[in-house]
């Protein structure tokens, strides 16, 4: 009645001495497995052998992380939360994440290389110092012992504003006997959408 638990696969024999082997393929990763083995003969089936059981090994995670959600708190500052991948995808026991994220920068700062990659074993991640009022791009990923998993899409989150930098390259032509031309240009950090110039004179 137990056996009709078991998913049998027929080996042919071997005389009256031979053993046998099978390799059992097509199974489910990371899994226990329970095998017993029964002889035939002419007459009919013998009992079942007593059972024997293995795991199959472990693999990366075949599904990346799901619900990735990031915030700018401040203008410096990023909250970024994600959940494990579905268990049956996980083939293996999490070790923890790996989150890669890096500035998306305009010619204005061409060959600055502004990212990171953060290891972890919680759900969330604050990710500190970074450039105001900047585009990043966000990736999560989880791994076990046999390697990393499959990375997310990326996901782009954004800093707040922050107060400007001073403008750059004032300069002052005198115009008439009555009057001065002032020019300038925004500064380099401007930190958000400017909105106005102040100017002062004494």
């Amino acid at each position: 009645s137990g056996s009709l638990n078991y998913n049998f696969t027929s080996v042919a024999g071997d005389g009256e001495e031979g053993g046998g082997e099978l390799l059992l393929g097509g199974l489910h990763k990371f899994t226990r497995y329970t095998v017993v083995v029964q002889a035939f003969n002419q007459v009919g089936p013998g009992p079942l052998s007593e059972p024997s059981t293995a795991q199959t090994m472990e693999d990366v995670p075949s599904m990346p992380p799901e619900d990735v959600r990031c915030v700018g708190l401040t203008s410096q500052t990023i909250q970024v939360s994600w959940q494990p991948p579905p268990t049956s995808h996980c083939n293996g026991m999490l070790q923890g994440y790996k989150m890669h994220y890096e500035a998306l920068l305009d010619d204005q700062w061409p060959g600055v290389d502004e990212g990171d990659t953060r290891k972890t074993t919680a759900l969330t991640a604050l990710l500190t110092n970074l450039r105001k009022f900047t585009n990043y791009s966000v990736q999560v990923l989880a791994f076990t012992r046999a390697g990393d998993g499959v990375v997310t899409k990326p996901l782009v989150c954004t800093t707040e504003e922050d107060v400007p930098g001073a403008p750059a390259e004032i300069k002052v032509v005198v115009s008439s006997s009555q009057s001065l031309l002032v020019s300038w240009l925004p500064p380099n950090d401007p930190n958000g959408v400017l909105t106005k110039y102040n100017l002062y004179t004494r």
